[in-house]
């Protein structure tokens, strides 16, 4: 984890919310190794809000693709023909 995370800072890159999850669970494993179990809570704490954050996320980005769509789908509505409509006749796309 050590590794992975100073490689990641060094190079300027930012942390995904999966690599944050990562570094907090592997850190947290270590105190509970080294019996430490309030601050091995306090970290449990932190992943749930990552992981809380990054679902929030995840459903923002479908809310948004589907404003998208109900947006354009009346626009579109008249100038697309379905796919089986388009296609030659005989070419189903199946190869035999």
């Amino acid at each position: 984890m050590c590794g992975t995370t100073t490689r990641t800072t060094n190079h300027n890159k930012a942390f995904s919310s999966d690599d944050t999850h990562r570094a907090l669970d592997t850190t947290r494993l270590l105190l509970d190794a080294i019996s430490a179990p309030d601050q091995a809570a306090t970290l449990d704490e932190m992943r749930n809000d990552v992981m809380r954050l990054k679902l929030d996320e995840q459903a923002r980005c479908k809310q948004r693709q589907a404003k998208r769509e109900a947006e354009l789908k009346p626009h579109l509505v008249g100038y697309l023909s379905a796919w089986r409509e388009s296609t030659p006749a005989g070419a189903s796309g199946r190869s035999s």
